[in-house]
């Protein structure tokens, strides 16, 4: 590769996008052999330019049917990849031009200054040039009348499928060719696509379109996708087309897929009382993602437990390991979850095993306090309809710490110096609870972060350090440690080697 002529390394950048010829500057610029890799991407990355281009059909009426060649006007636009220096482009050195935008108008306008009269052949040869990366490339077509918006489709056909924002605005009155078509091959050179809009209402194929979607729910992406089709009534065989074919994929979550269309009332309604979903919530068999579903379209986003319908049993189980555990979290990482309970029953089932109930405002709370720990975890039934839930009750559960006094404290600390060290309490090597600020600023007399206590027999230490800092309190974790060998001035070697002898 270093030893290529300058003519062909040429040649080749011509088919690299900057962002690969950015690359090559950079490795090639500290290799003595790649001096003619180095001046070509030196000498392209300052050349190339971006393209606007503008695009305006007039009407095809009988009087303009003898000059076709002057309904058409195009503006091309010429600035630099900074976005500085924008002037009329003068058609020369192509092979350096790069489209940035297109946009096509199907309707004619009286005020188009820097427009100029063309013909479908060259507006088609210049958009038919490469379509730049690494900027916000982007597709529009608009019109109202089939004869001119045929025609802006025509000129589409050798554009390549590579923006990376598409839309279709203001079609009400259909095609002679179908804009489906279009949709469906962008959608299969989607790697770059980031949001496509479909306009159109009528003489367009919903199936078509489903299954164009549906395909886009399978596949696996870098960056967030949004598709607008609002003008677009879909139905229950269309929505169950969607969760059927997302079902079937693997679930996996890479970037947010969001999809926006229009039920109307009674379309919802059916669909709506057929989904056994939590707030319209469809959790996938892999616990990876979710489809969330809303009569105005549905987004697979990342999966999070309250997108699953759960019973007694279940949070009954995990309220178990909640008090096998140290308690400081309810699940996993997480101190604070979200869940949807089938039904009130199984709320009550809740209140008989770990009541009594109370209230919190206008919701009811359970609270069950940790065996060993200062902790408790409160269930606080939420007004499901308020957010939407059908059919389903909101639970929050939620870690809460106790907030000791600086007596109950300091008899802690006391207590634990006093023992064996091991355990700060109840068999415990760590445990959580609040502080009022005050307090901790007299624990911590100004010190930095965290506050130490050495046992005064054993080789431990009790690290107390705050996690959560609020206004007028903090969550704090005292835990049992080993010793810091950078203080320890003695060491009884004898008591872990015993006697040594040579």
């Amino acid at each position: 590769m270093d030893l290529l002529p300058y003519a062909v390394v040429d040649h080749l950048a011509h088919y690299l996008f900057r962002d690969d010829i950015a690359a090559i500057a950079r490795i090639a610029s500290d290799s003595v052999n790649l001096e003619n890799w180095s001046s070509v991407a030196e000498d392209h990355l300052r050349q190339r330019y971006l393209l606007d281009v503008d695009v305006y059909i007039a009407d095809l009426d009988e009087a303009d049917k003898k000059t076709k060649g002057r309904t058409i006007q195009l503006s091309v636009m010429k600035r630099q990849f900074s976005g500085e220096a924008v002037e009329p482009w003068n058609f020369k050195k192509r092979i350096f031009a790069w489209i940035a935008s297109v946009r096509i108008h199907a309707f004619p306008s009286d005020l188009l200054e820097t427009h100029r009269p063309s013909s479908i052949e060259e507006v088609m040869r210049v958009i038919s040039l490469p379509v730049a990366t690494g900027v916000a490339s982007s597709l529009r077509v608009e019109g109202f009348n089939p004869p001119e918006m045929d025609i802006a489709l025509k000129m589409l056909k050798p554009v390549q499928k590579t923006f990376s924002k598409v839309g279709f605005y203001a079609c009400e009155n259909g095609f002679q060719l179908k804009v489906e078509d279009f949709v469906s091959a962008y959608v299969s050179q989607e790697a770059q696509l980031q949001y496509l809009y479909v306009g159109c209402t009528s003489n367009i194929s919903k199936e078509q379109l489903a299954e164009t979607v549906v395909s886009l729910l399978t596949k696996k992406r870098k960056t967030p996708l949004k598709v607008k089709i609002p003008t677009t009534f879909f139905g229950k065989r269309e929505v169950d087309l969607f969760v059927e074919k997302w079902q079937q994929s693997d679930g996996s979550f890479e970037t947010e897929k969001e999809f926006i269309w229009w039920a109307c009332d009674d379309e919802w309604q059916n669909i709506d009382r057929q989904r056994k979903s939590a707030v319209r919530y469809i959790a996938h068999a892999s616990r990876r993602s979710s489809l969330c579903l809303t009569r105005h379209g549905f987004s697979v986003v990342n999966f999070k437990l309250e997108h699953l319908r759960v019973n007694f049993e279940w949070i009954d189980s995990l309220i178990g390991d909640w008090k096998k555990g140290d308690g400081f979290y309810v699940h996993r990482t997480d101190w604070q979850i979200k869940l949807v309970l089938e039904s009130l029953d199984e709320w009550q089932k809740l209140v008989s095993k770990h009541g009594p109930l109370a209230r919190k405002g206008s919701s009811p709370v359970i609270s069950i306090a940790h065996p060993a720990n200062f902790v408790s975890l409160d269930l606080c039934r939420w007004n499901a309809d308020r957010i939407g839930s059908r059919g389903g009750l909101l639970v929050e559960l939620k870690v809460k710490h106790e907030k000791l006094s600086d007596l109950k404290l300091g008899e802690l600390i006391v207590d634990w110096k006093d023992g064996c060290g091991d355990y700060v309490v109840n068999e415990q090597s760590k445990v959580e609870f609040a502080l009022r600020r005050p307090s901790w600023d007299r624990l911590s007399n100004a010190r930095s972060g965290q506050v130490v206590y050495n046992h005064p027999t054993a080789d431990r230490r009790l690290l107390i350090k705050p996690l959560i800092e609020c206004q007028s309190s903090l969550v704090v974790r005292a835990a049992v440690v080993g010793v810091d060998s950078e203080v320890v001035t003695k060491w009884n070697l004898h008591h872990l080697f015993g006697a040594l002898s040579v």
